[in-house]
């Protein structure tokens, strides 16, 4: 099953989703969206119950997804969610508690080792370690820097630039695809005894 906000960033994640899911002959039993800002779940989580799946795609935010998760446990719900960068927040683990223990996301690394200088500027400025957005932030940042330093401001060579630009920084790996489409390092976490943490198999 898979549950998604209904705006344009998941539109586009969910066409990735069900695309890969075709590829690899994976049946997706039903397909339910709900408005940002919503915050009860339960007629969409009902169909996830009633179709009795074991797996559930949930593209969403901290607040909703932290929200959603409490109320599928409540509803006895214990298939395994996937969720996507944009969950990992304090607030997830505040809005759902125990129940957002194990779903397991992918996000990029914040690359505190080649980016170590970045780390520790943010660190001391703002008091806490440094997340894929501000990492993200950073590196947008020096690739348009390094851009704007080979071809100039004009945007036409700005925007040929950026699609030949491959940069390892703060986030690990980014080069364009010829959409402009960032092609990012993923790896896997998970929500472990109330701590983001890299997925371990």
């Amino acid at each position: 099953s898979a549950l998604q906000v209904n705006n344009e960033y998941c539109a586009d994640m969910m066409k990735y989703f069900v695309q890969e899911a075709d590829q690899k002959g994976i049946a997706i039993k039903s397909a339910e969206k709900y408005e940002e800002q919503a915050s009860d779940f339960r007629t969409q989580l009902t169909k996830v119950r009633t179709d009795k799946t074991n797996a559930v795609f949930l593209c969403g935010y901290y607040q909703d997804s932290g929200l959603l998760l409490k109320q599928a446990r409540e509803l006895g719900i214990a298939a395994q969610f996937f969720g996507v960068t944009t969950i990992e927040n304090p607030a997830l683990i505040e809005a759902g508690g125990k129940a957002v223990e194990r779903i397991i996301y992918t996000t990029s690394p914040v690359n505190c080792q080649g980016g170590a200088l970045f780390c520790s500027d943010f660190e001391a400025a703002y008091g806490i370690t440094p997340d894929y957005r501000a990492a993200y932030a950073y590196d947008a940042l020096s690739i348009l820097a390094s851009a704007i330093k080979n071809v100039g401001d004009d945007p036409e060579k700005l925007k040929t630039e950026l699609l030949t630009i491959e940069h390892t920084g703060a986030s690990g790996l980014t080069k364009f695809d010829e959409k402009g489409n960032a092609q990012k390092t993923f790896i896997l976490k998970t929500v472990k005894d109330g701590a983001f943490v890299e997925y371990q198999e």
